[in-house]
């Protein structure tokens, strides 16, 4: 955490808060202090500038709006092993993952997959649960990104991820599918047995052989008999 005097100056061996996101190839594991906050921005000028509504810049507020969440973390640094603040960037493909709420204590492991594919999404997986005396209260992330940004205040820091939450559920487990040529069940709804396949062919060979046996009789001038 940074610790900071009356007169707002770090105090010694405190650190600025940086931005979290990983780079392709890139796995973090993350102790979330707070739940995750959403933004509106725009691309513009060659990096992220946030949406100020009516106040925003005239030419960015004719880009595309994207929406991107920001939470008060802790980055794991195995070097050292010390757990180091950050504001985690939530991106539309990470908060399908994330819950909306409950996040504190909460760890992650947060990563970007290595690959050549335009926006690559980044992904969550659920590590474990630490609320341990070490977890220390959350920081202001709002202020965090006013300072990013550039401005005293974000005039839609609150905005809802405009993604629809994803629908997750449960493996089951049960038996493995029916293999080709074997019936798929013994019996019918109704109870009736049904036939496997071996033996629909079976009975399939032993009419051919009667209509065979009946043809040759009948062209004997002999009556066939009849089962």
């Amino acid at each position: 955490m940074i610790s900071v005097t009356s007169s707002g100056a770090p105090t010694p061996g405190a650190a600025p808060i940086r931005i979290l996101s990983p780079k392709l190839g890139e796995s973090l594991t993350v102790r979330f202090l707070s739940d995750y906050s959403g933004i509106l921005v725009h691309w513009h000028g060659g990096r992220t500038v946030a949406c100020q509504g009516p106040a925003c810049n005239a030419a960015a507020h004719k880009k595309e709006v994207f929406w991107k969440g920001y939470a008060a973390v802790q980055l794991w640094v195995s070097v050292g092993e010390v757990w180091r603040a950050a504001a985690l960037e939530v991106t539309e493909g990470l908060s399908r993952d994330l819950p909306d709420e409950g996040l504190r204590g909460q760890l992650w492991t947060i990563r970007r997959a290595r690959s050549q594919k335009k926006g690559e999404p980044v992904t969550g997986a659920y590590l474990g649960l630490d609320h341990g005396p070490d977890l220390p209260p959350a920081f202001n992330v709002q202020q965090v990104m006013c300072h990013f940004f550039r401005v005293n205040e974000l005039t839609t820091w609150g905005a809802d991820n405009p993604i629809p939450r994803a629908i997750s559920v449960f493996e089951t487990k049960g038996s493995p599918p029916p293999k080709a040529g074997k019936a798929r069940s013994k019996t019918a709804d109704d109870g009736t047995p049904v036939a496997s396949a071996q033996e629909t062919r079976n009975f399939a060979d032993a009419i051919k052989e009667r209509l065979k046996t009946m043809k040759e009789v009948s062209a004997n001038g002999e009556k066939p008999a009849i089962p």
